[in-house]
């Protein structure tokens, strides 16, 4: 079986099985310190209010990264609604949301199933494949739909790509917007991948108090040729969870988890098969911080009115 094949049978069961460590490896290599970057939130927030949206669906919202900052941080009433394919993922997305938070005191949000928010305000969710929208939402229902979080590279086929962002187009009103992100790969990626075989095959992601003990966060890398992945490269990341407790190393996990880098210019063409206009890069450029921009491609593009 190849890397495409095994890639679409395994990855929510993936995400599921890994959801309790999402955020706890997030805070090991100090990447936010809470469930969502102020800065990322910040930025989306300036990015709608300059295109006047007033309704957002995160298609990919896992853990509630933006999701949950659109919510505590914006100024105005936003209907925010996240779906995610992952039952795991999604729940640890309500519990982030209703827990306040352990800095700053920010307030809990309500959470209510999908279509029950009422003047209650909070966010929406539901547990939702990308191809299950159209049927769940009906069509030309939100200002914006988004899918960040470098979620969409899982999808692995050019195919499959466009597919996913045709259906969150479908689900976006004449006029809206389609936004999505991925890794921000080297200019000679595609050269550098075309040896299969490991590289930076150990990487430390850190480690932090859980549990009575501590927990390590490890991952390993591999690129393989698969012609059913766009630029027919297939990458398969690793990640192992290590706990210690007393001295001892108590437990070890490894989720492999496989997806199919691309350039920015392709992440462009793919918004444009989808049927989008006006593709653009990097709209929150300018007004988010350096690290997220180096590391991430931000692209959007509209639906024809």
């Amino acid at each position: 079986m190849s890397v495409v094949q095994q890639a679409s049978e395994d990855v929510v069961a993936l995400y599921d099985a890994f959801a309790p460590w999402y955020d706890v490896m997030c805070a090991a290599q100090g990447r936010k310190r809470q469930a969502y970057r102020p800065d990322v939130a910040d930025a989306y927030l300036r990015l709608f209010s300059d295109l006047n949206v007033e309704s957002v669906l995160d298609c990919a919202c896992g853990t509630g990264d933006p999701l949950i900052g659109l919510a505590k941080r914006g100024e105005r009433r936003l209907r925010l609604v996240g779906s995610d394919g992952s039952r795991g993922m999604l729940a640890m997305c309500a519990l982030n949301a209703i827990f306040p938070e352990p800095e700053t005191g920010g307030r809990p949000l309500t959470v209510h199933p999908f279509g029950a928010a009422g003047s209650g305000g909070g966010i929406e969710l539901m547990t939702c494949r990308w191809e299950e929208l159209p049927s769940r939402c009906g069509s030309d229902h939100f200002d914006v739909v988004m899918c960040v979080g470098h979620a969409l590279y899982h999808a692995m086929t050019r195919e499959a790509m466009v597919a996913a962002l045709r259906t969150m187009a479908a689900v976006t009103r004449p006029g809206g917007y389609v936004v999505f992100d991925s890794k921000r790969w080297t200019p000679g990626l595609r050269g550098e991948l075309g040896r299969p075989g490991p590289r930076d095959l150990v990487k430390w992601r850190g480690w932090t108090e859980y549990g009575g003990g501590r927990v390590m966060f490890l991952d390993s890398t591999a690129y393989e040729a698969d012609e059913g992945a766009l630029s027919g490269i297939a990458q398969v990341m690793r990640f192992y969870v290590l706990q210690e407790r007393g001295g001892e190393l108590r437990e070890r996990r490894a989720y492999p988890f496989a997806g199919a880098p691309f350039h920015p210019e392709t992440a462009m063409e793919l918004l444009e098969g989808a049927g989008l206009e006006d593709v653009k890069l990097d709209p929150l450029d300018g007004s988010i911080a350096p690290d997220y921009v180096e590391r991430c491609v931000t692209i959007i593009g509209q639906k024809p009115k």
